[in-house]
């Protein structure tokens, strides 16, 4: 249902400081938050949500339990066009597998969120917005009052389809961007990463696992045979990226080593030849530094660095080519973990070449092609 609805004055945001009849106050226009905040989301549902329902309450009969959505689109002559329930949602989104027109798509197979969008509906940069959604159980509010604050001239910075995919992703997949500082320690240890390529459900057992205390090699097998299925795929993937073209015989050969289980020759392959497709994709994205190992890990993240709920968790990543995939050894250890660093010297441990180690090296692959995705 749609309906035209008007204010008595324009919503300006929320005060974040107490203030009587002329003191200033600080205030909040833009804001994104969704119910794991508690308290914080339901005292703003309290505000311009439930101001909007009640002015729509006066043609329909609406309480806030049935809304499943709602977007209320606010212009500067004190008019808005409120939508609940209504809306044909479109996701733009980055397939892990070859998907057919009509064919059913699920939430494992989602890499990342590119964009939301409406049909039929356009969001002027010029007007103020507020968007409830819901997810399953889970449900997100967004509003920007920016556009639509009097004496000011603001206009919508980014589109707004970008931004509501950006959430729509946040609360989607809210168990990977609520990894705490610790939990990253402890996968970076292990040398593991929620790469994206990987089915939804396992990034699941993934964090649980670290979460809970158990060991994650519990779960390699289980990621071993997750990838070797998808290797065709993967392969078929690499061969359309620039980055991968003088490469591309490489990986296909070490790709044949992984199916075969020979992991010896896939790691002694891949952990060198990684560093050289980001070489390429440096070159063919333009950079004129100097392609070091920070350099490189850098480069591959920097078109995805404003996406802060991306799937692919761009900040994250470049930190952990430098801490696991660049990382350093100590000559003098006696047992040397496998990186690029300790293959190249040739004293990473024998014991090190691992099916565990292959299938990481194949996850860092596919995660880097992705990431070169966006620039291609």
């Amino acid at each position: 249902m749609s309906f035209e609805i008007s204010f008595e004055e324009l919503p300006a945001g929320y005060s974040l400081s107490p203030g009587r009849g002329g003191d200033n106050i600080t205030l909040q226009y833009l804001e994104f938050t969704s119910s794991e905040d508690g308290q914080h989301f339901i005292k703003r549902l309290e505000g311009f949500p439930d101001a909007i329902l009640k002015k729509i309450q006066l043609q329909n009969r609406i309480i806030p339990s049935q809304v499943e959505h709602m977007l209320a689109i606010i212009r500067k002559d004190k008019t808005a066009t409120v939508y609940i329930n209504e809306l044909q949602a479109k996701l733009n989104a980055r397939a892990s597998r070859p998907i057919a027109k009509g064919e059913p798509v699920f939430k494992k197979d989602i890499v990342d969120i590119m964009g939301l969008e409406f049909e039929g509906i356009d969001i002027p940069e010029d007007s103020g917005v507020v968007f409830l959604f819901s997810v399953g159980w889970r449900k997100g509010l967004y509003y920007d009052m920016g556009p639509i604050l009097p004496g000011q001239n603001f206009r919508r910075d980014s589109d707004w389809r970008f931004i509501f995919g950006q959430i729509y992703s946040y609360v989607m997949f809210q168990e990977r961007f609520k990894i705490t500082d610790d939990e990253w320690r402890l996968l970076f240890k292990e040398k593991w990463f929620p790469f994206a390529s990987l089915n939804d459900e396992t990034i699941r057992a993934l964090l649980a696992h670290i979460r809970n205390g158990w060991s994650i090699e519990e779960l390699t097998n289980r990621i071993v045979e997750e990838v070797r299925r998808k290797v065709p795929a993967l392969i078929e993937s690499w061969r359309r990226s620039k980055a991968f073209t003088d490469h591309i015989h490489i990986f296909e050969i070490a790709a044949e080593h992984f199916i075969k289980g020979e992991y010896i020759s896939c790691n002694g392959l891949l952990y060198a030849r990684i560093e050289g497709i980001m070489r390429s994709y440096h070159k063919l994205s333009g950079r004129t530094n100097p392609p070091s190992q920070k350099n490189l890990s850098t480069s591959v993240v920097q078109e995805m660095q404003g996406n802060y709920y991306s799937l692919l968790l761009p900040r994250q990543f470049e930190k952990y080519l430098m801490k696991v995939y660049f990382a350093s050894f100590d000559p003098n250890s006696s047992s040397i973990d496998i990186s690029r660093n300790s293959v190249a010297h040739g004293v990473a441990d024998p014991s090190d070449f691992s099916s565990k180690s292959a299938v990481i090296s194949m996850l860092i692959t596919q995660q880097l092609y992705y990431f070169f995705g966006y620039s291609d």
